[in-house]
């Protein structure tokens, strides 16, 4: 099996963990894949500048990796987005730079699975995750952590599903620290970022949707919550649950 490992975003982290010498990626994902029975190929994507040196002394064998200046995704904004963005409450969503990180993540995300994407090599099977994956979220052992990924026996993984993490917080829509399945689905993955400026305007679909759930559960951080957008998103494009299979872990 051909396989692509994505990884996107930011080295750092608010804590200051040391990824640099952290592994569990190697260990629970790299590691786990049989290289004499199947061909690995990882690609990088990442606005942090200050950590290329690191990204690159950590991951020396990535096949392509592009590390580039953070854009601002404000320019990009229509006025509509803006008049979306007033709506937000400010005690949930830290106006104005909610929507800039959201389009920050999302773009990231999409430039590591296109890599892969745009090779002349065909994957069978493309993963996706963020550097901090698994140290992002310090849980006690039985407690279920949506950021940690063990990557199953590849002769057991169902390529024509898509793998997400369970949680604590369905009600919210679906975790987003990692992702894996077929090239066409993790391709609908990727293009959920060019489909975030249509969300994000008061009355697009996305919006009756996130305010039918603030009525329903008395919460407003639906309206920029980037579960409730992956779920919105995904059952829009036909991939409902039984298209899903739910990986549970649990501590660090």
């Amino acid at each position: 099996m051909n396989i692509a490992l994505c990884i996107s975003g930011y080295f750092t982290n608010k804590n200051n963990d040391n990824l640099l010498e952290y592994n569990h990626i190697y260990d629970y994902i790299i590691n786990n894949i049989d290289k004499n029975k199947h061909k690995l190929d990882i690609f990088i994507h990442s606005f942090d500048i200050k950590s290329e040196h690191n990204i690159r002394k950590k991951y020396p064998e990535c096949k392509k990796c592009i590390i580039e200046p953070q854009i601002n995704f404000r320019n990009k904004l229509t006025p509509n987005n803006i008049i979306f963005e007033k709506t937000l409450d400010l005690n949930i969503f830290p106006y104005p730079i909610t929507l800039n990180s959201q389009l920050s993540f999302m773009y990231s995300r999409k430039q590591s699975i296109n890599m892969a994407l745009e090779e002349q090599m065909e994957y069978n099977l493309i993963i996706w995750c963020r550097f901090d994956m698994c140290i992002r979220f310090k849980k006690p052992y039985n407690k279920c952590n949506p950021s940690k990924l063990i990557l199953p026996n590849i002769s057991e993984i169902e390529v024509n599903k898509l793998y997400i993490a369970d949680w604590e917080h369905f009600h919210s829509g679906y975790s987003d620290h990692w992702f894996f399945s077929n090239p066409e689905i993790m391709k609908k993955i990727g293009n959920i970022y060019d489909e975030l400026y249509n969300y994000y305007q008061v009355d697009s679909e996305f919006y009756k949707h996130a305010m039918s759930l603030t009525k329903k559960y008395n919460n407003n951080g639906f309206m920029a919550n980037s579960h409730t957008i992956h779920e919105f998103y995904l059952n829009s494009h036909q991939i409902i649950l039984s298209k899903i299979k739910i990986l549970r872990f649990n501590g660090n």
